[in-house]
């Protein structure tokens, strides 16, 4: 019994060592996985980012000579802008990743390229934008009948630094309430809209008592005007069907202005606490668009457009 443990030992010893030998063997190819895969040296990459630069410096100049000095600089600062900057990093990051044989990285930043490309995209957003304000492209006001009263949404107005009201991009929907009264068309509006942030409770005035502050200073009667509150669209219109049972009269009729993207959302909503009213837009958006090739470098204005067209039709799937 003893022998034959013994002669198992000794074979077991012989075996490890033939094991030990051939890796000690300075004849056997054994090399690293990460020994095996090739990458590019620090020269390679070098050149290749001389050829995309020589690449990127061609288009520009055909851009220049076919389409002119102007906008050449406007695609040139396109491309120095920060959605410029980063759109033209994650090419080259999916670029040299491929390059590298790097699978997860390349589709990874390729994704995220792609991403960036439409969210930013110009032709994009106008087309998103487009579809949300297509049932309103023919409103012509001088067409309008006289309205005994209209409700103008906040979100057109911000405060500056000495407590004044100002336009901000949406403040059409101030001037179109302003221009109706100013013609006849509307016999009293409806400014509503509290702030939506308690933290800075006192640093800025409610969007509607901005609103009625900055009719007041263009010349409206301060009794033509009143203040409703809520801190959404849906509030404003409560608050608006609260103040119709109380002060408006039997028939009479009804607008509600504001940017023409956000109607069809505003509209559901009115309709869901009982108001029926005439839709009024203004602060069009996104209608026309001038051939560029700047116009396919993402931007941060178009992507403010996509995030707008996408939050409103994400609120209609949840019926807000």
């Amino acid at each position: 019994m003893k022998r034959r443990n013994r002669r198992i030992r000794d074979r077991q010893k012989d075996a490890y060592a033939d094991y030990y030998d051939e890796e000690a063997s300075p004849n056997q190819d054994r090399t690293r996985p990460q020994d095996r895969q090739e990458k590019v040296s620090l020269p390679a990459w070098s050149l290749h980012l001389v050829i995309i630069g020589i690449v990127v410096a061609l288009l520009l100049g055909l851009i220049g000579l076919t389409a002119g000095r102007t906008t050449l600089e406007k695609t040139v600062q396109a491309l120095l802008a920060p959605a410029g900057l980063l759109w033209m990093g994650l090419f080259l990051v999916t670029y040299f990743s491929l390059l590298n044989r790097q699978g997860f990285p390349a589709f990874l930043s390729f994704s995220c390229w792609i991403l960036l490309s439409l969210s930013g995209n110009a032709i994009v957003a106008s087309l998103m934008m487009n579809a949300l304000q297509a049932p309103y492209a023919d409103f012509d006001s001088a067409n309008l009948e006289k309205l005994d009263v209209v409700i103008v949404l906040g979100g057109g107005l911000m405060t500056l630094p000495n407590g004044k009201p100002q336009i901000n991009d949406a403040g059409d929907r101030a001037m179109q309430a302003y221009l109706l009264f100013k013609a006849g068309k509307v016999d009293r509006i409806i400014c509503s809209g509290l702030s939506g942030l308690p933290l800075f409770n006192g640093q800025e005035m409610d969007p509607g008592v901005a609103l009625q502050t900055l009719l007041i200073s263009m010349g409206v009667p301060k009794e033509k005007t009143t203040i409703i509150g809520g801190r959404n669209t849906f509030e404003e219109f409560q608050a608006f069907d609260r103040w119709i049972n109380e002060n408006a009269a039997a028939g009479s009729r009804k607008g509600v202005i504001t940017s023409a993207w956000h109607l069809p959302r505003a509209m559901r909503l009115a309709r869901s606490v009982g108001i029926q009213a005439e839709p009024i837009p203004a602060d069009f958006a996104g209608t026309r668009l001038r051939q560029s090739p700047g116009l396919l470098i993402p931007s941060s204005g178009s992507m403010k457009t996509v995030r707008r067209c996408l939050k409103e039709w994400m609120a209609g799937v949840v019926g807000r």
